[in-house]
């Protein structure tokens, strides 16, 4: 007689994987890890977890050991936080609309107001004259705030004669009193050492 020897041959079973709102990886057979990745948010929103209502699963971060059943996640989203960004023009052009800006992100370029004699320097944040101007380019938002119009006054040149202090009218009436020769000299000095001053 010749012995026999039947062996049993295994297939591993295997369940599904449903991720709404995303994907995963790994086999999903009995004791493996299933890694799980969300798809790209809706507008205004965020990732905020997995869930999943299936028995025996428990999500660890974005993983959980595949159950002897099927399983089913779902994406869950939060809503992005925006704040509003308001525009001061200060006494120029009307006031550019609100922007309402998500956490992070950065505000929409407007175009320089203008103001009769005076020169635009950028809008500002903080009213500090040491700040620098909003940079549109690289500045995010983190709270609501407003944005402010800084100017400077065009100078037209030739600059005002200041009016004569008390002093300098008390030498205009000793002069014309007959004050004589030094006190002319007197005012004169006067006059020239503020001309040098401004």
């Amino acid at each position: 007689n010749t012995n026999l020897t039947l062996t049993a041959r295994w297939q591993a079973v295997t369940y599904t994987v449903t991720v709404n709102g995303g994907t995963f990886s790994g086999a999903p057979t009995v004791g493996q890890t299933i890694t799980l990745t969300a798809g790209t948010p809706p507008a205004g929103k965020v990732f905020g977890s997995f869930s999943s209502v299936s028995p025996n699963v428990t999500i660890t971060g974005n993983t959980f050991l595949m159950p002897a059943n099927d399983v089913t996640v779902t994406v869950v989203w939060t809503d992005l936080t925006s704040y509003a960004v308001k525009f001061e023009t200060d006494g120029g052009t009307a006031n550019p609309a609100n922007q309402n800006v998500f956490a992070g992100g950065r505000v929409i370029y407007v175009a320089p107001p203008t103001k009769t004699g005076y020169i635009f320097l950028g809008w500002f944040k903080d009213a500090d004259p040491g700040t620098a101007a909003w940079d549109f380019a690289t500045d995010s938002v983190t709270a609501a705030f407003t944005l402010t119009a800084r100017w400077q006054a065009v100078q037209t040149g030739g600059g005002e004669t200041p009016a004569p202090d008390d002093s300098a009218w008390m030498l205009y009436a000793a002069i014309g009193a007959g004050g004589g020769l030094l006190m002319a000299i007197i005012f004169c000095v006067v006059v020239v050492k503020r001309s040098k001053r401004s």
